[in-house]
């Protein structure tokens, strides 16, 4: 086909289309008030949930003998409620304070795990939950509390050295803080 006889053809299509007024405000008025609303809208609820959520206080339970400095550091803070053993079972309490828990193993730990039983399938596997950790994990997937902060046996003795000392954190990552 020659240009000519194509841009004749194009330019009474777009002439007709143009004289359709539904045509004319689905294609122009439409687009023109609608995005802008759309944006101004999702940037209002946006915001507004972000406000809420800066407001929010968590709910950060402290399991284990923690130093009095990180509970009043802890506390003063004006977004996080600290709640000494709170949700924590009595044999994890007596556990704990016990020593009978142990930190969870580090990355050298688990390399030495999976070198040590390399007869299994699965070479990737982390050593098993312990009940500590399996407890913590309860209580914040039935969100009674946001996160929970465990304080390793000998934390105490390690800062007071200014050694390093271990903590663990379980927390929900999908849950907004």
């Amino acid at each position: 086909m020659r240009p000519q006889i194509v841009w004749t053809i194009f330019r009474k299509e777009i002439t007709e289309a143009l004289r359709d007024r539904l045509t004319m405000t689905v294609v122009v008025v439409l687009p023109i008030l609608l995005y802008p609303l759309m944006v101004m809208m999702l940037g209002k609820l946006q915001s507004t949930q972000a406000e809420t959520e800066e407001q929010r206080v968590s709910q950060v339970a402290i399991w284990g003998d923690a130093p009095a400095a990180l509970l009043n550091w802890l506390g003063s803070t004006n977004n996080v409620e600290v709640k000494p053993w709170a949700g924590a079972p009595s044999d994890v309490k007596t556990g704990l304070q016990g020593g009978r828990f142990q930190p969870p193993a580090t990355e050298m730990d688990r390399e030495s795990f999976s070198r040590t039983n390399r007869s299994n399938t699965n070479r990737d596997q982390d050593p098993p939950e312990d009940e500590l950790l399996r407890a913590a994990r309860a209580v914040v997937t039935i969100r009674d509390l946001d996160a929970v902060l465990i304080v390793w046996p000998g934390f105490g003795g390690a800062l007071a050295s200014e050694g390093l000392a271990r903590v663990s954190i379980c927390y929900d990552s999908v849950r907004p803080a």
